[in-house]
This record gives structure tokens, C-alpha cells and sequence, in this order.
């Protein structure tokens, strides 16, 4: 229940970022683009995690999320600049105020919210 209203969020999430971040005349082709990409990656992901873990055992397939997981968020932190989605969303909207600085920075997030992340 709790992974299924989890997901749900994430979906919506997604979804609502994609639509504020995208031209409307690209949305369709957007929209049908990530959800292929998902509908790819529920079926790829866990075949993929059965032969790891069939091969090297259970604890190869965490390791492998985790290492794919970490090389995603440095290569997105690398090639995607984290202020121009939050500058183009806060431009978009009237009533979406921009953080104190105009920028927003990861060193930002974590100074912000350490108790949480702790």
C-alpha cells in the first residue's frame, strides 16, 4: 500500500515537472516518451535483476542499483543544470516565488533541510 501511494506521487510528480518544463507543442511527444521509458524500464529492470542475482547472487543486484543509481545522479548533476527547471517554473508562474538568492544549489537544499536528510 505505501509503495503503490508512493509511486503514484512519483508519477504525478513527473508528470506535473514535465508539463510546466515543456513547450506545448511538445508535450504529447514528451509525455509519451517518459511514459514508454518507464513502461521500458518495468520490464527491462527487473529481468536484468533476475540474471544478476541468478549469476552473483541477491546482494550483486543491490550493489549494481546502487552504482546505477549513483552514476545517474552524477551524470545528471553533470550534463543538467539544476537552477534553469526551478528559473523557468518560478518565471512561468505569478505566484511561485524564487529562493532568496534566485538560485538553488544542492549545498543550498541539504543546508536547508539537514535535519530531515539526517
Amino acid at each position: 500500500l505505501l509503495l503503490g501511494s508512493a509511486e503514484s506521487v512519483g508519477i504525478l510528480a513527473r508528470q506535473t515537472f514535465m508539463g510546466s518544463t515543456t513547450q506545448s507543442s511538445m508535450r504529447g511527444r514528451a509525455g509519451s516518451t517518459q511514459g514508454g521509458v518507464a513502461r521500458c524500464a518495468a520490464t527491462v529492470g527487473p529481468l536484468i535483476g533476475g540474471a544478476v542475482a541468478e549469476v552473483l547472487g541477491p546482494v550483486a543486484v543491490y550493489v549494481l542499483q546502487a552504482s546505477l543509481a549513483m552514476l545517474c545522479a552524477v551524470t545528471l548533476r553533470a550534463l543538467m543544470p539544476l537552477t534553469s527547471a526551478v528559473q523557468d517554473i518560478s518565471a512561468s508562474s505569478s505566484t511561485q516565488k524564487s529562493s532568496p538568492s534566485g538560485s538553488l544549489s544542492m549545498a543550498g537544499v541539504v543546508q536547508q533541510h539537514w535535519r530531515l536528510l539526517a
